[in-house]
């Protein structure tokens, strides 16, 4: 039993040591946990789900720069069983230029799909925000930004939801590497 204490305690000191290291920046963590410990975190997050009849939903964690965020893809149109991978990120993926001189990008999330699939309809990101400033998303074709694609939007609560809605369908192929940009102006 006594040892069972001393491992129990051995491992807690250990956990706090690791943690106390956990530098600043500024942010609330009362309201965001994760970002006192914004250099524990890594520099970029990825998750892989199957688009599908109904909403398709997929989060990334809080990464380095202290942005986590959600994405919820609308039903597909046609494509459904593909899978949509999406990266975030500090920078730009390789091959896609930055997002602009006017626009100070903060966050970007790249997306790319097995087979062809097609939304029409509303999607939503809800990114963790740790001030309050007006945001917009840019969108990255393929072979062009797209400014203003949604926004403004301002966070309340540590979070900013963005919902906007195709105008018609969407269609993302296989190959080519979208991205959405967070960004302020």
């Amino acid at each position: 039993m006594a040892l069972a204490r001393v491992v129990a305690v051995s491992v807690l000191a250990s956990l706090f040591a690791a943690c106390s290291g956990g530098g600043s920046t500024g942010c609330d963590t009362n309201s965001n946990p994760d970002c006192g410990f914004v250099d524990q975190l890594p520099p970029s997050s990825s998750a892989s789900t199957t688009v599908g009849a109904s909403s398709t939903k997929i989060t990334l964690p809080t990464i380095a720069s202290g942005y986590g965020l959600s994405l919820t893809l609308p039903p597909a149109v046609s494509g459904a069983g593909a899978t949509i991978n999406a990266t975030l990120s500090p920078t730009a993926p390789s091959g896609v230029p930055p997002a602009g001189t006017t626009y100070d990008p903060l966050v970007y999330v790249s997306l790319s799909v097995s087979q062809p699939v097609t939304f029409n309809g509303s999607f939503t990101i809800t990114v963790s925000d740790n001030a309050n400033v007006t945001y917009y998303l840019a969108f990255y074709d393929g072979s062009a930004w797209r400014y203003d694609f949604s926004g403004p939007f301002t966070g309340t609560s540590n979070t900013v939801t963005f919902t906007g809605t195709t105008s018609g369908s969407l269609t993302l192929l296989p190959g080519i590497t979208y991205v959405i940009a967070l960004t302020t102006k």
